[in-house]
């Protein structure tokens, strides 16, 4: 019966040590899969570059450009916009630019070239950039220092620079960063993170996929929700602009100083 008992305990005891735990990446890798699968679910408007997206017995919803729709009933038909947009067709530039009324006749007062109105109209989607950018080519202006930078320029930012700028956003913006941005950035921030802040991310982006995360349910949070990936996006290029702004006076009182001591 001692025996028994015996090899009955040091089984129990053994069985932690052969339970297989998961590393903090293997887990980040899992939940970010799981909060884009529920996104693009939810995102059905993206699923087909144009076309009829859903039809019902009272309305149809097209889609007839990225970002601009057509809703059409009996005796109805109206263009819905989710973002700004540009692109190619037969070697012309067409699109949807937004701005307010201020800004566009700010744009009537500039006599140069045409590229005045894209820095004046809201933000454009990285792919309407390029677009733009390639359009343009040398005849575009330099563009806007204070205009918001791409995740995509991560890039080319030093490490020191990234480390730094990481710091200074909340776990509740990274998740929702990670989770929208694309390979190459997704791997470049992942890559500055410790593992303790990637269990944080994992628990983070666990909060998101919960069902108490939803507004209707705790409608006084200030953190985002899953479906607010948008807003989490805008305000972590709105730090590297910050960072960079901050980074660059710095440069420039450092070389005033050095020509004064000069």
């Amino acid at each position: 019966m001692f025996k028994f008992f015996k090899r009955f305990l040091t089984r129990k005891r053994r069985q932690p040590a052969e339970t297989e735990v998961r590393s903090p990446d293997e887990r980040l890798n899992e939940v970010l899969l799981r909060a884009r699968e529920r996104l693009d679910r939810f995102l059905v408007t993206r699923s087909r570059e144009s076309g009829l997206i859903k039809k019902t017995d009272s309305w149809s919803l097209v889609k007839t450009s990225p970002g601009l729709f057509r809703l059409e009933a009996q005796g109805l038909s109206v263009l819905i916009s989710t973002e700004p947009f540009l692109a190619l067709k037969d070697g012309k530039l067409n699109g949807l630019l937004r701005m307010s009324e201020m800004e566009l006749c700010r744009a009537l007062k500039e006599n140069g070239k045409p590229a005045g109105f894209f820095n004046r109209g809201d933000e454009l989607p990285a792919a309407s950039r390029a677009v733009l950018d390639g359009f343009l080519g040398s005849d575009q202006d330099e563009r806007d220092p204070e205009s918001l930078p791409e995740l995509g320029d991560l890039l080319d930012w030093s490490l020191f620079d990234l480390d730094r700028m990481i710091s200074l956003n909340s776990a509740n913006t990274l998740a929702l960063v990670l989770i929208r941005s694309e390979p190459d950035v997704e791997n470049l921030l992942r890559g500055r993170l410790s593992s303790g802040m990637k269990r944080m991310l994992v628990q983070e982006t666990e909060i998101l996929l919960g069902a108490g995360s939803r507004p209707e349910l705790n409608p006084h949070t200030r953190l985002r929700v899953l479906l607010d990936y948008e807003d989490a996006l805008l305000e972590f290029r709105r730090t590297m602009l910050s960072y960079l702004t901050r980074e660059r006076l710095r440069r420039e009182r450092e070389r005033t100083v050095s020509t004064v001591k000069a």
